[in-house]
């Protein structure tokens, strides 16, 4: 069987050979203009201390840039946000509960030029892999809690039994205090009913966010 790890290696070498072509800079986490070869080498995910953002600049080229970290810690007011993920879902959570988010950003290149919006085609192919991602994790711990939401202003359209763990970030409660980085092909979070949180910046599986819970990868974050 392939494993997790070699098919989103497969991936990211995609996304990076369909960028090729289309970016004209690449700059690093401190503003300077690098070859294409040198910033491959500072952001590739198996070694990468930096995260990623793409925009235009002013003369319409798009731009790669080192933006921040990957990886970021916090400690968080455990039950405001729980209340929070109580509303957006209408749903009761006990505060026993750890969430993990996967959180997707206005204006994101991750598959080309951004629109802002997500079709039903394209919540219904994301679904197809979240789907099983929700269902693992689910059979690994049913105290964990997998939510996807997305940054106001991006539209998305499901079906009247789409998914209910799909939400738009409430006046951008998370952007403003959690994601204030925007990464291509978003973030993801994991906190937990102490408040310890952990964030990893940039592409990556909700599945492959569990193993950083298994007690001594926690412990060795959160000394």
């Amino acid at each position: 069987m392939i494993s997790k790890y070699f098919l989103f290696l497969i991936f990211i070498s995609s996304i990076v050979t369909a960028q090729k072509k289309e970016v004209q800079y690449w700059i690093d986490e401190n503003g300077k203009s690098i070859t294409l070869e040198s910033f491959l080498s500072e952001w590739r995910y198996d070694k990468s201390d930096f995260a990623r953002w793409d925009y235009r600049s002013i003369d319409s080229s798009r731009v790669a840039r080192l933006t921040h970290q990957k990886f970021a810690t916090y400690q968080i007011d455990y039950k405001l946000f729980l209340n929070y993920f109580q509303e957006l879902s209408n749903k009761d959570y006990s505060e026993n509960t750890t969430f993990l988010i996967e959180y997707h950003f206005l204006d994101d290149y991750c598959e080309g030029e951004p629109t802002n919006v997500w079709d039903y085609d394209k919540v219904a192919r994301r679904s197809k892999n979240t789907d099983k991602q929700k269902s693992e994790i689910n059979k690994i711990d049913q105290n964990i809690v997998y939510l996807i939401i997305l940054e106001e202003g991006i539209k998305f359209k499901m079906k009247k039994n789409g998914k209910e763990y799909y939400f738009t970030d409430k006046n951008n409660f998370l952007r403003k205090s959690i994601f204030v980085n925007p990464s291509l092909c978003g973030s993801f979070l994991i906190t937990k009913p102490d408040g310890k949180t952990l964030v990893r910046n940039g592409e990556f599986i909700a599945t492959m966010m569990i193993e950083y819970l298994k007690p001594n990868y926690w412990n060795s974050i959160f000394k």
